[in-house]
């Protein structure tokens, strides 16, 4: 059967999306056409408004409503405290577990010179700009090549500025090459209570 060119157009843009694949963007597709019209409205709407009024974090890079999102500017955070992630999924996780209650950074990524990604592509910058109170990073980024090479180098940058800080990465629970936003809460808060000095 041959398929209508917008009904195709639609799959061809859901497929784009990550995690979905022909059949799941196929099916997402069907389920968009076949909504009542204010479901589909009501998605039109929310994307545009997403698109429009969300931007990130001008401390930490993180989803926000407003120049400052709202776990940077709670007084309640530990400040002394900043968790390095490598994206806002692996900070929704941590947050999701509802066990940390200090400051975050979200790099944007790793390192990876095969991808083009140095360290001048990653949201440093900001995160050594905010130092003046913080005591401790807790790095808490996948076990790869990638994120070992990206600590090391965060790790120097940091070190210029405040020699005193202290170091540390989570432990145990979470295997080498996996992501944290796949840990259940219990991992992620025994990866953090048992984090090790980095």
């Amino acid at each position: 059967m041959k398929l209508p060119k917008y009904f195709k157009n639609l799959v061809n843009e859901i497929e784009k999306l990550p995690g979905l694949g022909p059949k799941s963007a196929m099916r997402l597709g069907l389920h968009l056409v076949n909504s009542k019209d204010s479901n589909a409205a009501a998605l039109t709407n929310a994307l545009s408004e997403a698109r429009n009024k969300i931007q990130f974090c001008k401390e930490c890079g993180a989803l926000s409503d407003s120049n400052i999102c709202e776990i940077c500017s709670s007084p309640d955070r530990d400040a002394t405290k900043i968790c390095i992630v490598e994206n806002i999924i692996d900070m929704l996780a941590i947050e999701r577990a509802s066990f940390f209650n200090a400051l975050y950074h979200v790099l944007g990524g790793v390192i990876s010179p095969l991808d083009d990604i140095g360290i001048a592509e990653l949201n440093l910058q900001k995160l050594l700009d905010r130092l003046e109170k913080v005591e401790e990073i807790i790095y808490a980024l996948p076990s790869s090549v990638e994120s070992d090479a990206t600590f090391l180098l965060l790790k120097e940058a940091v070190i210029k500025i405040k020699p005193e800080m202290k170091f540390t990465k989570v432990a145990i629970g979470l295997p080498i090459g996996s992501n944290i936003d796949y840990a259940d809460s219990l991992t992620l808060i025994r990866s953090f209570e048992n984090r090790v000095m980095g």
